[in-house]
């Protein structure tokens, strides 16, 4: 069988309320977080997308990066489902079968879970990951032709959670059992708690 394409789908979009400014500039060992998601997606992805707020200070980062930029692609919709939602449409033009999401906000990812959670879809279903016990349900996998009902749930108003939407669909969990990796970067010192440790080690 042939190997799926992948797309990346950085998501970007979000409010960063409790960061208190757009949490994907906010550097970790010299580089935004923006560009640790990008770096994590490229080895496995063939094309990346950045999901990101119009005339947001990641937009504008990106488009000075060249990264390709989406915006949502219904307005005023809560919730990053809009955000997968427009990267899936943009990768059924691009000709692609599967787009791998990581948020902006969680910079150390191992190649490898990537890989597992392409490998966990089969082509055809949802996968994400499940980080020492917690659910990470924007690191996921999600094949393109899930667009159309995803598509038929957000213009019918409502706005599940994520974590609904994966459970509903059965996707299966690659775990994964490891310090620092997957961890949410929700606030300043969450930051600096990061930037330490990966200090100390020298990475």
């Amino acid at each position: 069988m042939a190997r799926k394409r992948v797309a990346g789908l950085v998501l970007a979009g979000g409010r960063s309320a409790r960061f208190g400014r757009d949490k994907s500039m906010a550097v970790l060992r010299g580089r935004p977080l923006l560009d640790w998601a990008v770096s994590n997606l490229e080895p496995v992805a063939s094309s990346v997308a950045i999901g990101a707020a119009p005339y947001s200070a990641s937009e504008s980062y990106a488009r000075e990066k060249h990264y390709r930029v989406l915006h949502d692609s219904i307005s005023n919709s809560p919730g990053p489902l809009v955000g997968i939602l427009s990267g899936l449409e943009w990768a059924a033009r691009e000709g692609f079968d599967l787009v791998l999401s990581l948020p902006c906000d969680v910079p150390i990812v191992p190649e490898g879970v990537l890989t597992e959670l392409i490998d966990a879809s089969a082509g055809s279903l949802l996968a994400h990951v499940c980080a020492n016990g917690k659910a990470e349900p924007l690191c996921a996998i999600w094949p393109v032709a899930f667009a159309t009902k995803l598509r038929a749930i957000l213009d019918s108003g409502r706005h599940p959670a994520v974590q609904s939407i994966q459970k509903s669909a059965r996707a299966r969990a690659v775990v994964y059992t490891g310090a620092d990796a997957f961890q949410n970067i929700n606030t300043l010192d969450d930051l600096a708690a990061l930037e330490e440790k990966l200090a100390e080690r020298g990475a």
